[in-house]
């Protein structure tokens, strides 16, 4: 079957629309996914007052504006903004992992003054299992929001590209 192309240069063989179909499904789940995620860790954050100082707010800072070039990108297909979105996501995905370390240097010392035996092992599994504030692997979270925003980025990348097709003489 040959496909037949419309004015607008898009493809309308069935399956090229049944294609078309799963990317809209993909992309809705890529969106609501990344969307949901941002706000529920942001007001997460919010609510356990994670601001206390200059750096607690930086993720507070990173996921709000990730939040706001996300819906941006929905309305607006700028190249530019796409590329600063993954920019601003790759940030928030190292300002993620440094919270991992922050939080688990600071529980380390937390458990330690407790007990000076634990060390080495025996200490990064009191870290991970204990009750305490802060929780170490909580920052982890952000890094999976950060890679479905990124998977978004990737499944919309096609909608910015420029035609590739030159005309002759022009």
């Amino acid at each position: 079957m040959v496909p037949v192309q419309h004015e607008s240069g898009k493809n309308s063989t069935p399956a090229f629309q049944e294609h078309n179909r799963h990317l809209n499904s993909v992309n809705r789940v890529l969106s609501f996914s990344f969307l949901a995620g941002s706000f529920g860790i942001l007001f997460d954050l919010l609510l356990m007052h994670h601001y206390e100082g200059y750096a607690q707010s930086i993720p507070i800072l990173l996921l709000s504006l990730c939040a706001i070039i996300f819906i941006a990108n929905l309305f607006l297909n700028i190249m530019w903004l796409l590329r600063f979105f993954k920019f601003i996501l790759g940030t928030l995905t190292i300002c993620a992992a440094l919270g991992v370390y922050f939080h688990l240097s600071g529980k380390a010392e937390f458990k330690t003054e407790i007990d000076p035996s634990l060390e080495g092992w025996n200490l990064i599994l009191a870290c991970i299992t204990g009750h305490s504030l802060p929780p170490v692997l909580a920052p982890g979270s952000i890094i999976l929001v950060a890679l479905s925003g990124y998977a978004w980025a990737v499944v919309n990348t096609s909608k910015y590209r420029p035609n590739k097709i030159y005309e002759k003489g022009k």
